[in-house]
């Protein structure tokens, strides 16, 4: 990694405590924090992260494990597991540390590229206090973008110094931590078009070489959309839909309130098509950045890059190919370097460089930005600490989420509040019919309260929607009980012996006993 000829060893490890006391203070609540979200199937679920002698079975991208789905990810957490075993505080304290060097590195670049200490630290800490890194850095599993997000930096800090081995180097474990760092090579494009010292097009073309050659091999080992079809139908919808992403996105990045753990259409309205106000103005957010970059280009060409990052970053994010995760924050983790160096570009002008704007005017300016990004994130990180506070505070935000009614009914029926746990199944079946377990849990409280008949439907709802070895069982039993006999023996097979038991019960008439 290239620095500034100014910095000294002894700066660069004073630059880097102080980063990891920037990460600590924003994000030392997380090591409170459990396996939530994502963590339960990635780290609880499965055990193919449990030593580092499963990390060669990482990298057998045919193996289908979840553990190959990020594979340097999934190398860190075996690491992690012969030291703190599944005692999540030592893995969301990896995920800090991490962050502080995302916040290091990324200092450096914007210092490097616009040659001013003081801008560069306002930057990185505003990046490090920002509410909308809280999903990447206090979930687990969201270390996918924190990695891509160090290995982009590290790639471009590569680029700058013309090590293109070491840059490809990083950029590949980039790519190996989340596909998003794909971007990076479009972001070197842009780099090269604003600084005519860089302009080294062959070798250009080889990185970007690179990172089509890694993205054809690893789609094609792993498909990580789960969708098929285009949102809302049809392709005007789909676009509209995702005009109206860029523009959440960006409003969140401005004003981080609306934060949510869930962006399926229950979270996010679908666009019908383009002639709605979300997409239009998301188009105008789009278009006039463009040509707000374009007309930056020569005069303040840090304004340019910042945009260009924003974008290009959320690239992958915009439904190129129809995923099944509609918006998510953690994406916004790399790209929302763009839009805080934007901030140092703006202020990156000649008045500066005479003294107009000193570092305590700079600080000075920065200082109640920072506290209130600060407040936000500490809250935001609270409400990852559990299962039960993410999903309240989802639905806070979003109270039609029937993903977050049903893992509150779970987590209430465990509590043992059935008459909640039995509305929040109620709600989320209404809003997403496909949610099976939620009938299945309904149907469990149903035979509880002694309602075995309701039980019994939603049993056969359950079975319907989506058949599962550890409900046959189950099922079974609350069908037999209604003499469902037909469905009971799609679920149990005409051999079971319940099933033959019951044959004879459900017989006779009733009042009679057997002889």
């Amino acid at each position: 990694m290239g620095v500034h000829p100014t910095d000294s060893p002894a700066r660069l490890a004073a630059l880097l405590l102080a980063a990891l006391g920037v990460a600590f203070l924003a994000y030392g609540g997380a090591l409170a924090g459990g396996f939530v979200f994502d963590d339960v199937p990635l780290l609880v679920a499965t055990d193919c992260h449990h030593g580092v002698e499963r990390i060669p079975a990482m990298f057998d991208f045919d193996s289908g494990s979840i553990c190959t789905l990020r594979p340097l990810r999934s190398t860190t957490h075996a690491l992690e597991y012969e030291v703190y075993g599944l005692q999540p505080w030592g893995y969301h304290l990896t995920n800090v540390v991490l962050h502080a060097l995302v916040v290091f590195t990324g200092g450096l670049l914007v210092r490097r590229l616009f040659g001013h200490a003081a801008l560069a630290l306002a930057t990185a800490l505003l990046f490090a206090v920002h509410p909308l890194g809280v999903e990447a850095v206090a979930n687990i599993a969201g270390r996918r973008d924190v990695m891509a997000c160090l290995f982009s930096l590290l790639a471009v800090h590569a680029w700058l110094s013309r090590r293109d081995l070491q840059g490809l180097a990083v950029l590949t474990l980039g790519l190996l931590s989340h596909e998003s760092a794909a971007a990076t090579g479009l972001v070197l494009g842009v780099l090269h078009l604003l600084r005519p010292d860089l302009r080294r097009w062959r070798m250009l073309a080889v990185w970007w070489g690179w990172i089509a050659t890694f993205a054809l091999w690893k789609f094609g080992a792993h498909d990580h959309s789960q969708r098929a079809g285009l949102w809302g139908g049809g392709l005007a919808a789909h676009v509209g839909t995702v005009l109206h992403g860029h523009l959440h996105y960006f409003g969140l990045a401005l004003w981080p309130a609306d934060l949510q753990a869930d962006y399926s259409p229950n979270g996010f309205p679908i666009a019908t098509g383009l002639l709605e106000v979300g997409p239009m103005a998301g188009l105008v957010l789009i278009g006039g950045s463009v040509v707000a970059a374009v007309l930056a280009a020569r005069k303040a060409p840090g304004i340019t890059l910042g945009l260009a990052w924003w974008f290009l970053f959320l690239l992958p994010s915009s439904q190129l190919k129809p995923h099944h995760e509609l918006l998510a924050e953690h994406r916004t983790y790399i790209a929302l370097w763009g839009l805080c160096g934007l901030g140092a570009a703006a202020l990156c002008h000649p008045r500066l460089q005479s003294g107009a704007l000193r570092p305590t005017r700079l600080a000075a300016l920065m200082a109640p930005l920072l506290t209130l990004m600060l407040l936000r994130t500490w809250t935001r990180v609270e409400d990852w600490h559990s299962e039960e506070t993410l999903w309240t505070s989802t639905l806070e935000v979003a109270p039609e989420v029937g993903r977050a009614h049903a893992n509150l009914g779970s987590i209430r029926a465990e509590q043992g509040r059935d008459a909640d746990a039995f509305a929040h199944f109620t709600v989320a079946i209404a809003v997403r019919p496909d949610l099976c377990p939620a009938y299945f849990n309904r149907a469990t409280l149903q035979a509880r309260a002694g309602r075995i008949a309701e039980a019994a439907e939603d049993a056969r709802a359950a079975w319907r929607c989506q058949p599962r070895t550890r409900w046959r069982a189950p099922v079974g039993r609350m069908l037999l009980r209604v003499c469902a006999l037909g469905d009971a023996l799609e679920v149990l097979g005409a051999d079971d012996p319940e099933l033959v038991s019951a044959r004879a019960t459900c017989a006779r008439p009733p009042g009679v006993s057997p002889p």
